[in-house]
């Protein structure tokens, strides 16, 4: 992996947050002597926060444009110097974030630093390069519209928000995409590039000179807050519960594929850790509990999994499946009503050791690269503002039992609270 494999020893690990000296947050994560860096600047704005330009992808489309070069360099000098620092350079969109990140040996970290600020935080965003690299995105969007599963999940989730941004995919709808403009794109980096939800992050073999240079050339904190709002209607300040939701959709691709999602809280590390544990204990491996009821002794889905995607301070704990087009509605019916029962059940300590077994191996295995134990704790410092050490999170995991797992799932899993849908073949009902 390109964050670089090392032991892990939380005896010499260290985590600090603290404003840099434009006011900017930063999080540094100290490993001393493991030779590899991680340095990643985390915007506080994706597509949830496009309440200007809703639908249109454009966070997603200025996270292309940032590397098509700066005052300073080209982007062919960007990829260039990257790639000369011995760096693995990329970036990625979400509904509540846009991460842009390089991985690189300790040695070059400061030059490292210097040029990821410099195209993040002060990019041309030239016009010459705007219609290149929308004809780019347009190619990304139709496959994306040709792949199965983003087909379902998008149209769950658009039938499922009315009132939040959620509705709309990350890369945006064609037809509001092709509306946008270059000065679209300069306003939302201005609003949202140098807001205090943005924040940068340095973890692994952190030299003064690094931490130096970091403090000298971060910019000057312009916004407080960020501007582009929070992704929700102005009826409100409460999130949106979502719409339950069962959809019976038909498209042209082979077999048929199912899924469903409930809203989770994920303000604490507790919910944090409740929640992954609930998708360890009930799908994680094949003597899961979902994955041994369904597939194998009702032998109805071919594959079944289960994840949860953060959106802040809630998340998307979800289900997907593969089975043949006529147990699609078994799988369903089956799966939900299994969570109902559950939730009132006795659970055997086997099913429950086993789930934390993995959660812990996980969480270790995630932390093993310099990159991976980054991308942890800013997921932690970005939704909870703060990073918990191993052995916090560790004693958190022991303490969740039987009927934290029941209350969860009645709290917050039950039939009525789901919104699911299958995608059955052309021309089957």
């Amino acid at each position: 992996m390109s964050g670089g494999s090392v032991q892990s020893n939380p005896a010499r690990e260290w985590v600090e947050a603290k404003p840099l000296p434009g006011g900017v947050p930063s999080l540094s994560m100290h490993r001393p002597g493991c030779g590899v860096v991680s340095l990643q600047i985390w915007i506080g704005a994706g597509s949830r926060m496009e309440d200007r330009w809703p639908g249109a992808g454009i966070a997603h489309f200025l996270e292309h444009m940032v590397f098509k070069g700066t005052a300073l360099r080209t982007a062919l000098e960007i990829n260039r110097e990257a790639e000369r620092l011995g760096g693995f350079l990329n970036a990625y969109t979400s509904y509540d974030r846009t991460v842009y990140h390089i991985d690189l040996p300790a040695a070059h970290a400061a030059e490292g630093v210097d040029l990821l600020a410099d195209f993040v935080w002060s990019p041309t965003l030239a016009e010459e390069g705007f219609a290149p690299e929308r004809d780019v995105i347009l190619r990304e969007i139709s496959m994306y519209r040709d792949d199965p599963d983003s087909y379902l999940f998008d149209a769950v989730m658009e039938a499922a928000y009315r009132r939040d941004l959620l509705q709309y995919p990350v890369i945006g709808l064609e037809e509001r995409f092709r509306k946008l403009t270059i000065e679209d794109l300069r306003r939302f980096h201005a609003q949202n590039y140098r807001s205090a939800k943005s924040f940068l992050l340095m973890a692994g073999d952190l030299t003064p000179e690094l931490m130096r240079r970091a403090g000298a050339i971060v910019p000057v904190l312009e916004n407080e807050e960020n501007l582009s709002g929070d992704g929700r209607d102005e009826s409100g300040g409460s999130e949106e519960v979502p719409a339950p939701v069962r959809l019976h959709l038909r498209g042209d691709w082979e077999g048929g594929r199912g899924m469903a999602l409930f809203q989770v809280p994920t303000r604490t590390v507790r919910e944090v850790l409740l929640a992954e544990w609930v998708v360890e204990v009930l799908t994680g491996g094949e003597s899961s509990h979902l994955n041994r009821v369904i597939r194998v002794e009702k032998g109805l889905a071919h594959f079944l999994d289960g994840y949860v995607y953060s959106l802040g301070s809630t998340s998307l704990l979800g289900f997907s499946w593969l089975a043949e087009d006529e147990h699609l509605d078994e799988v369903e019916t089956l799966l939900l009503g299994e969570l109902e029962r559950l939730a009132e059940a006795p659970w055997a300590e086997e099913d429950l050791a086993r789930g934390k077994a993995r959660l812990r191996f996980g969480g270790l295995r995630q932390q093993e690269t310099v990159e991976g134990w980054a991308s942890r704790g800013g997921e932690w410092f970005a939704n909870l503002g703060m990073v918990p050490s191993w052995a916090e999170e560790h004693a958190v995991l022991q303490d969740l039992d039987a009927e934290a797992l029941r209350q969860f799932l009645k709290s917050y899993m039950r039939p009525d609270q789901a919104f699911a849908g299958q995608l059955h073949p052309e021309g089957n009902a």
